[in-house]
């Protein structure tokens, strides 16, 4: 009987042993999951942080894309009205081209014409000839309808003395 009660004992102490074995290995076990844990939770910590970075910068690249949205927007619709005003003034200056032709035409019909030349041959008032070279040194006033008895506000004729001719004419005679 001594020797059940002694492996009784035994027994019973080898399972303090296991058990007291088993609870220091527990212990140290949550400790390394603890400081696992720890580690996890710091690298989450830094994940969030990371990610309510690029959470800002995403946001900054989205108001900064909105804003360049806009102004390519802002672009385009300046490109089209550009694009229109062009096509105005092309179709202005094919206009103006076209009017230059006509009025050279008519220019050269005119040089060959001899009653154009000789009215053209005429002198030229100094009342008038002086809005031409900007020699005018005061306004006339507008003539008297009383006047010369024209009666209708207009100038007289002015005296051959004041007339101008064309120097170019006056060298040719």
């Amino acid at each position: 009987m001594i020797n059940v009660r002694l492996w009784i004992e035994y027994c019973l102490v080898g399972v303090l042993v296991a058990s007291a074995g088993l609870a220091v290995a527990n212990h140290f076990r949550v400790q390394v999951q603890a400081q696992k844990v720890e580690t996890v939770q710091q690298e989450l910590e830094k994940s969030e942080n990371t990610i309510r970075a690029f959470e800002d910068r995403l946001e900054t690249a989205e108001t900064i894309n909105s804003a360049q949205e806009n102004i390519i927007m802002d672009i385009a619709n300046q490109r089209r009205v550009d694009g229109e005003r062009i096509l105005e003034l092309i179709d202005t200056y094919s206009s103006l081209s076209q009017s230059d032709k006509v009025l050279r035409n008519r220019l050269i019909l005119l040089e060959k014409d001899d009653d154009a030349k000789r009215y053209l041959d005429n002198p030229i008032p100094d009342s008038v000839g002086c809005v031409y070279d900007g020699t005018c040194k005061t306004p006339t006033p507008p003539a008297d309808p009383g006047k010369d008895g024209a009666g209708k506000g207009l100038p007289s004729k002015a005296p051959p003395s004041t007339m101008r001719s064309d120097p170019e004419t006056e060298e040719a005679s």
